[in-house]
């Protein structure tokens, strides 16, 4: 049903930009599709194809707040010299609040590897987490204008699972075990997806699913 409702989205999308970008082409609207600031859509469109497709999370807020922002910008409605004073204020604000309800959001686990919301996340900064002898059950990595890698080359993966991958503006890496059969659903817009598990011949082996999501950033399977 999510899956669905996203692509209902997109589509729509689309077709109302093809359909805005011919009419100023031809002169039935009074107005260019390619304003300054148009490419901040680009960032608010992806954030709320994330939030439909699977539900809304943190990197998807981040995103569209920094889509809105720089649209208001292009727009002359926020003066960007005040934007430029209040930028690095606000995002230790923003990465305040995460924190905090990041706290009341987790409960006690024994490890992390064994949380179903397990993963990296990379905001402003560099994370790597190494997995060694504990069952990993799937979860997410994030980065945004950061680097963030999550090894599981020694992690125990009992069945199938799940990984978001997701990077704007920074870098995001998984290392997977050999054993495992990798299963990649590639969306990059700007971006790179390298991946480098194509080429394993894991029959009847547990398979990882992994969803990547690249803005303006690289991603790499391995």
């Amino acid at each position: 049903m999510r899956k669905n409702l996203s692509l209902l989205f997109l589509g729509a999308v689309l077709v109302i930009f093809g359909v805005v970008w011919g009419g100023s082409r031809v002169g039935l609207l009074p107005f260019d599709v390619f304003f300054d600031g148009w490419w901040s859509l680009i960032l608010i469109v992806i954030a709320v194809y994330g939030m439909l497709s699977h539900g809304v999370k943190v990197f998807d807020v981040i995103l569209l707040i920094l889509g809105v922002v720089f649209l208001l910008t292009g727009l002359d409605v926020i003066d960007m010299k005040r934007f430029k004073v209040l930028f690095w204020p606000a995002v230790l604000v923003l990465i305040g609040l995460m924190t905090i309800f990041g706290v009341f959001r987790r409960g006690p686990v024994s490890g992390i590897e064994s949380a179903a919301d397990a993963g990296v996340r990379a905001f402003f900064s560099s994370s790597r987490r190494k997995s060694e002898g504990r069952v990993y059950g799937g979860g997410r990595v994030e980065s945004l204008f950061g680097a963030a890698e999550l090894d599981l080359r020694d992690a125990v993966i009992e069945g199938d699972i799940v990984v978001d991958v997701r990077a704007a503006f920074g870098s995001a890496r998984v290392l997977f075990p050999p054993h495992v059969r990798v299963e990649t659903e590639k969306n990059a817009f700007l971006g790179v997806v390298t991946d480098g598990t194509s080429a394993r011949d894991a029959v009847n082996a547990p398979a990882a699913r992994v969803r990547c999501r690249a803005f303006c950033g690289e991603i790499t399977l391995k």
